[in-house]
């Protein structure tokens, strides 16, 4: 058993995460203050090994949408699936921040998890006998959605990522203790939504398809919650279909986004970000306590 703890321990590349680094991450608006969130730096460490109460974290996650504590739906993901945060990879991250803003802000829903299931299977990598320790399991769109769903032009690699973790508080509602173990491929990571959930999955996909007919990409929509200042997958006391604006309590921070910071993100993402300006229009009017939407259901 020992040794099986060495060989899976010996899958992570030894952080290159400097206080420096997470200084940035603080002035680019994705990480708060060592004072709130208790951050560590790892860099230098062959693999984790946290404090009681902190677990091992990402930055490119903190660029995607990614935030503490998380959500009731994103904690739902990871026990349904039965996974670590460490077994996602930043793709999946920003899948699951759009996954949930363009149910809220475009939609007018709460985060459906049954059309979730319905958009996405978990794909372990690099197979399912022995999925890697880090990013072990990625959530990938089913190939029959792919001209269905809203585009999403990733870069092609994200070389390095691996390397970039570092040290959280874990703060209630916690997300499960760290574990040097890899996941473990289960029937839920390629299962689909039956009866009911699955009709109405169903006639969410096709409001989906009608917005994307209308224009709205998946780099919309990101750089739509990016704007706001928003952390889809962080708990929330409101929906973005209730943001404010300026003074939403939800914001990561109250200022306006410096542009040029907005670029940066969406560079960290999409292979050709189209960052046109600030105020660039939507195809589509998102949702918002200014333009609610028609009817809200759970």
């Amino acid at each position: 058993m020992a040794e099986e703890k060495e060989s899976f321990e010996g899958q992570w590349a030894p952080s290159d995460v400097t206080e420096e680094n997470l200084k940035e991450m603080m002035a680019h608006g994705v990480l708060p203050a060592k004072e709130i969130i208790g951050w560590r730096p790892a860099c230098g460490e062959i693999f984790p090994t946290p404090d009681t109460h902190e677990i091992v974290v990402f930055s490119h996650f903190f660029y995607g949408g990614f935030a503490l504590p998380t959500s009731k739906f994103f904690r739902g993901i990871l026990s349904f699936y039965g996974i670590s945060l460490h077994h996602l990879n930043p793709n999946s991250i920003v899948h699951i921040a759009n996954f949930v803003h363009v149910c809220e802000a475009f939609l007018g829903i709460k985060p459906h998890f049954a059309l979730f299931r319905r958009i996405f299977f978990l794909k372990p990598q690099p197979n399912k006998s022995k999925p890697c320790v880090v990013g072990g399991a990625g959530f990938q769109l089913r190939g029959t959605l792919s001209q269905k769903y809203f585009s999403m032009p990733f870069k092609t690699s994200n070389k390095g990522w691996h390397a970039n973790w570092f040290y959280v508080q874990n703060p209630d509602p916690a997300l499960p203790e760290y574990s040097c173990l890899p996941p473990v491929y289960q029937d839920t990571w390629n299962s689909l939504p039956i009866g009911d959930e699955a009709a109405q999955a169903l006639e969410l996909m096709d409001r989906m398809l009608k917005l994307k007919e209308q224009g709205l990409q998946g780099e919309q929509i990101t750089r739509h919650f990016i704007k706001c200042r928003l952390a889809p997958i962080k708990k929330r006391s409101r929906t973005a279909f209730e943001f404010d604006g300026k003074h939403d309590p939800n914001r990561e921070e109250p200022d306006s986004l410096d542009f040029k910071i907005m670029k940066e993100r969406m560079y960290k993402i999409f292979s050709n970000a189209i960052v046109v300006s600030y105020s660039h229009q939507l195809p589509v009017v998102p949702y918002n306590a200014f333009n609610p939407p028609p009817q809200v259901c759970n």
